[in-house]
């Protein structure tokens, strides 16, 4: 066989392994070279999502509260609370979930000896995600929609870690 001929197998066996490891639900970067696919294919089968924890207590009642040291963007999360909260006529929030596309919250309150609960809809949460830091926001204004201080809020969310394709060793197939 020739060089050239040598060569047009081995593009055509790395456009199939590429399309075989794809149709198993891993991303192969278009910059991936051959011996890169080692590591991808060590990927099928497994797991490319993980679970992570973070707790915060705000100082102060607040609008937003800010999860910090985060493994990866979040694909969704819930936050809930971890401590008792004292209902009043403030509307503290309880829980708040992300679930890739829409946001849901409930808020508690007392009027009277009767608790009630408030669901909060999608046009009312927002979130960020920069540097590892993870922002809730509720956007309702006033003082009666709050994430209530020295109450502990946790959070448990599913990302996935970025990849990056082993280096090549300078060459190039």
């Amino acid at each position: 066989m020739s060089i050239a001929s040598e060569i047009s197998r081995l593009t055509s066996a790395k456009s199939s392994i590429k399309t075989a490891i794809q149709n198993k639900g891993v991303t192969v970067p278009d910059a991936t070279t051959l011996d890169g696919y080692s590591a991808l294919i060590d990927q099928i089968g497994s797991s490319a999502y993980y679970v992570g924890t973070e707790t915060t207590s705000p100082s102060a009642n607040s609008a937003s509260i800010t999860f910090s040291s985060m493994l990866g963007n979040p694909k969704c999360f819930f936050v809930i609370t971890t401590t008792q909260i004292t209902l009043g006529t403030t509307r503290y929030v309880t829980a708040v979930s992300y679930d890739g596309s829409t946001h849901n919250g409930t808020l508690g309150y007392r009027s009277g000896s009767t608790g009630y609960e408030y669901v909060l809809g999608n046009s009312y949460i927002s979130h960020s995600y920069s540097g590892g830091n993870l922002t809730v926001t509720i956007s309702q204004s006033g003082n009666s929609r709050l994430f209530k201080s020295g109450v502990t809020y946790k959070l448990i969310y599913v990302y996935d870690l970025p990849y990056t394709p082993p280096s090549s060793g300078g060459g190039s197939d």
